[in-house]
């Protein structure tokens, strides 16, 4: 089954999204509206599901989660989620295993996941994003930076702001540093681009430099 909702959000907008497994698929457009689409094959699950808007101060923050259903042989539990936000969104999403791809600008990004990728287009903010085992792929971060994964890749096209970004087996590249940035890997490679001003601090225990 597939639930849709439209909201009228013409000022700064939050999504807030909570997805157990799946894909997500997230993209900003000129329009004052937030435009949700979540897909499951379980329609009980999809029932349960909250999509919402709330006002949270002078922002209009957009609500979906999901549950994650606990049945036994249950192998259907993935949703599809797809959301087109107006630029700068913002983005607090909390998931354990589901794929997110946001192209387009956002604000800032905050992504917890523990196996899925998060691949962002355009991060104006800050951009704080801590995964287990998934890959990071950011196009550019306009602020601060700080990534955490045990064994994803992290890929940094252009970082503006300070970064901080720790891999224990995951290979991580930034080809553009603006800024001070600090990379801490125990076995994966690190390749660092260029660095414009402040200083990079590389610390590797097995991998290459």
């Amino acid at each position: 089954g597939v639930r849709t909702e439209t909201f009228s959000t013409p000022g700064p907008v939050t999504l807030t999204l909570g997805v157990p497994t799946g894909h997500i698929s997230l993209e900003t457009h000129d329009a004052p509206e937030t435009y949700v689409e979540l897909d499951a094959s379980d329609e009980e699950a999809l029932a349960d599901a909250t999509i919402e808007l709330r006002e949270r101060g002078d922002r209009f923050e957009v609500v979906v989660e999901a549950r994650k259903k606990f049945r036994l042989l249950s192998w259907g539990d993935e949703y599809r989620l797809r959301i087109r936000a107006p630029h700068g969104a913002d983005v607090e999403l909390t998931a354990s295993s589901a794929d997110v791809e946001a192209r387009g600008r956002y604000g800032s990004v905050e992504v917890t996941t523990a196996s899925g990728d998060a691949r962002f287009d355009e991060v104006g903010g800050d951009a704080r994003i801590n995964t287990a085992s998934g890959d990071v792929r950011v196009r550019r971060i306009g602020g601060e930076a700080a990534v955490n994964t045990a064994s994803g890749d992290v890929e940094v096209e252009t970082l503006e702001g300070r970064g901080k970004i720790r891999s224990a087996s995951g290979d991580v590249a930034v080809d553009a540093a603006r800024s001070a940035l600090t990379i801490q890997s125990a076995s994966g490679d690190q390749e660092v681009g260029s660095v414009a001003s402040g200083q990079v601090t590389l610390q590797s225990a097995s991998g290459d430099i």
